[in-house]
């Protein structure tokens, strides 16, 4: 009898111990845990930052797409009006050689 209560004094003493350890492991499991939805929280708030940052890009980039086409046309303009321009100067220059000579035509016939 004194025996078996010694077992038993000893298996409730064992269990304690277990107790004790595995309310420590509790304990450490909901601290990482409460950092863990902590770190969780930080994610999703930079997270959410992060895609209205991208949101803001893609907007500037649509700009700066829509910018740069404008841009394309404008060049592509100006360079058929300075083409036009020069035929222009061309055609005049022609005029020009060509009113140079009736002059000297008229003049040599004085």
């Amino acid at each position: 009898a004194e025996r078996k209560k010694e077992e038993e004094i000893n298996l409730l003493n064992e269990a304690k111990r277990r107790l004790v350890v595995l309310e420590g492991d509790l304990k450490t499991a909901q601290n990482r845990a409460e950092d863990g939805e902590e770190k969780v929280a930080k994610l999703k708030e930079r997270l959410e930052t992060l895609n209205e940052k991208t949101v803001e890009l893609e907007d500037a980039d649509d700009c700066a797409s829509e910018r740069e086409k404008e841009t394309e046309e404008k060049m592509k303009f100006l360079e058929e009006q300075i083409k036009e321009l020069e035929k222009k100067a061309e055609d005049e220059e022609r005029q020009i050689g060509t009113l140079k000579r009736t002059r000297e035509i008229i003049e040599t016939e004085k």
